[in-house]
Formats: structure tokens, C-alpha cells, sequence
């Protein structure tokens, strides 16, 4: 079998669709998948000529239990609470998403008050929070008191489906506040220390921006180089837009691309060893995807840079199909729902016309 990755990546992603049009249990797929990597051990030490044909239903269940797994775990009790006021103690897992008139967080939610009575819960909530002079980072706690909701089903057949977007993101609910009063910082939960430091530096490259630029410029700027696109004015979204090159607005593989491109010729001009790029770019490359937010486009940008600089380094023969479904995997292995994000699939399938479809159109023209 060439490129046995390829196949076994796209048995694993047809195993997320899958699962998430069933109603399998989750013990139910992770039996079946257990089953099959024994009968699969078992083929490898006696040889089955079959084995093969069993590894690639191996990855379709694999697909098909942590597809389902992923949907039970980010289902939270707090969606019985929806329509209702209630006060939350959580932690934000991500940093400030600015807008010309509120600021969006992603919150961990870990208390829930309600009526005198507190009460542990969990579960992803996206806050929403009006006061935009007041920001909050990565790992704070606080409290929250606001309306706890569940986007509306769409209107209309065909309609964008809100409620299915962040479900398929393993939010379920969204919390509101209307004052500054309504949100209290009460303590830090440092978290990942790395990502934490990240984020610090994002939030302060993009506040230095802000005081060296007027407002339209710095928003543009921060859209480009951390993709954040809350604070552009509609006038300045519509001019790229008619343009064509608002994608550069949104962090995606061109940003990862133009990154490696620009540590490669400074280690040029440095003149330091060739042997030293793929150790020396690696972290710079990692700790740019974390202060992005690891988006899918970044990651997969990330993985597959990550790939082809070390198999330069180590000699190795550069395979992109191969790269590309590996870098694939990784991703839904570690959140099988992202095959559901608009930019893994708009990467990927930009990425693969790149280097499939581009050469096919060379020669034809």
C-alpha cells in the first residue's frame, strides 16, 4: 500500500462524520475499536494476509469512538439553566476577543450559583462581556453573573446554524452581562505556562500597536499579524474584501509560510548552519501558533512546516500527501470535531489544490 497514512488518515475522518451522524454510545464505539486493534495484534504477530484491510477499519472506529467521545464530553448541565440569570465562577481559556462594543471570552466553567445554592457544573460558555475598558487574560477567575442562553435554531431552512457552530466548537451555552459590575476577578489559575505567556505577549504587542497607530491602522495591523478582526471598521473589511486578499486578515498558512520564509533568510544573513534552521525555527514557529490561538489553518501551516524543515534536517525524503494527511491526524486526534471548522477544511483544501491541482494547471497551460 503507498502512502498507507493517506488512507488511514481518510478512514479516520470518515469515522468523525461518522459518529457524529449516529447515535452510537460511546462504550459501544470504544468496544468495537478495542475489539478491532486486538483482532489487528493479532494479525500482526501471525501474519494474516488480511491485516491491512483490519488497521483501516481500526481507524474508522478510532474516527467513530472519539467523534462520539468528543460529543458527550463537551455536553454540559448548564444548558437546563438556558433563559435563565445565574452567576459562574470559571476560568478563561482563552485571551480577549475585542469588538467595537463588547469583548468575547471563552470560560471554563467550574461553579454555578443559583438561588442562594452553589452547585459544581462544567462545560465550555462563550461570555460576553460589554465593558471593553476592562480585559481579562488567559487563566483568570472570575465571576460571572448574566443571562445564561442557547443561540436559536435558524429561522429559515439553508440558514446559518449558530447553535450547531458552537456545538460543534464543544460550547453549548452563552453567558451575557450587561454592566461592568456583573464580572468579578477573584484569583488566577495560571493554566498552560507556556500558552499563558503567549497570549501576554500577544496582548501587549497589540496594545503597543494600538498607541503607535491611529485606531484603523492598528486594527489592521493586528489583523494581520494575530488575525484579530474585531476592532476593523466595515468600511476598511469591505476594501480588502472587494480587493481580494482579506484572507490575509484571518492567520492561516501564508502568515506561517511568510514567518519561515523571514527566520530562514535571517539565519542567512546571521550566516549560521544550515544544520541549526529546523532546531532553532522550531520553537519560534510553535510558540507563534500558540499566540494566534492555534487556529486550524496555523496548526496545520505549523505541522507540516514542522515536517518538511525536519526531514531536510534528518535526510529524509519529503512526501506533501503524506505530510498533509499526517498533519491532518494530528489535528483530529487532538479534536475530532475540528473537521467541522470552516478554516480545516478551507486550509486543507486550498493547501491540497496548491500542490495537487497547481502543476496539473502549469503543464496543461
Amino acid at each position: 500500500m503507498q502512502r498507507p497514512l493517506v488512507f488511514f488518515t481518510a478512514l479516520y475522518m470518515a469515522g468523525v462524520l461518522l459518529g457524529d451522524l449516529t447515535a452510537f454510545k460511546v462504550s459501544v464505539a470504544l468496544a468495537l475499536a478495542v475489539g478491532c486493534f486486538l483482532v489487528a495484534v493479532a494479525g500482526y504477530i501471525f501474519a494474516w494476509r488480511c491485516n491491512p484491510g483490519v488497521i483501516l477499519v481500526l481507524f474508522l472506529l478510532l474516527g467513530l469512538a472519539f467523534s462520539r467521545l468528543s460529543i458527550e464530553e463537551s455536553r454540559t448541565p448548564l444548558v437546563d439553566y438556558a433563559g435563565q440569570q445565574v452567576t459562574l465562577l470559571g476560568r478563561l481559556v482563552s485571551g480577549p476577543d475585542l469588538r467595537s462594543d463588547k469583548v468575547f471570552y471563552l470560560c471554563e466553567a467550574r461553579e454555578m450559583v443559583k438561588g442562594g445554592e452553589r452547585r459544581p457544573v462544567y462545560g465550555q460558555v462563550r461570555l460576553s462581556v460589554k465593558d471593553v475598558e476592562q480585559l481579562y487574560g488567559y487563566g483568570d477567575l472570575l465571576r460571572i453573573t448574566g443571562l445564561l442562553a442557547r443561540p436559536d435554531p435558524p429561522g429559515n431552512p439553508g440558514a446559518f446554524n449558530y447553535r450547531t457552530y458552537l456545538e460543534r466548537q464543544g460550547i453549548w451555552v452563552t453567558l451575557s452581562t450587561t454592566s461592568k459590575n456583573s464580572i468579578e476577578k477573584i484569583g488566577e489559575d495560571g493554566g498552560n505556562p507556556l500558552g499563558r505567556f503567549a497570549l501576554w505577549v500577544k496582548q501587549k504587542l497589540s496594545i503597543a500597536a494600538t498607541y503607535a497607530l491611529p485606531p484603523p491602522h492598528a486594527a489592521v495591523l493586528n489583523g494581520v499579524v494575530f488575525g484579530t478582526q474585531g476592532l476593523i471598521d466595515r468600511e476598511t473589511r469591505e476594501a480588502f474584501n472587494e480587493t481580494g486578499i482579506v484572507h490575509i486578515l484571518s492567520v492561516s498558512g501564508l502568515h506561517v509560510g511568510l514567518l519561515l520564509a523571514g527566520l530562514v533568510s535571517l539565519f542567512g544573513i546571521l550566516k549560521i548552519s544550515p544544520g541549526l534552521t529546523a532546531p532553532l525555527a522550531t520553537p519560534v514557529l510553535i510558540f507563534y501558533a500558540i499566540m494566534t490561538g492555534i487556529n486550524p489553518a496555523v496548526l496545520r501551516a505549523t505541522l507540516m512546516a514542522l515536517l518538511f524543515l525536519w526531514a531536510r534536517h534528518l535526510g529524509r525524503d519529503q512526501d506533501w500527501p503524506t505530510t498533509l494527511a499526517l498533519a491532518a491526524l494530528v489535528i483530529l486526534l487532538w479534536n475530532p470535531l475540528q473537521i467541522y471548522h470552516p478554516g480545516f477544511q478551507l486550509s486543507f483544501a486550498a493547501t491540497w489544490g496548491l500542490l495537487y491541482l497547481s502543476p496539473l494547471l502549469a503543464k496543461f497551460f
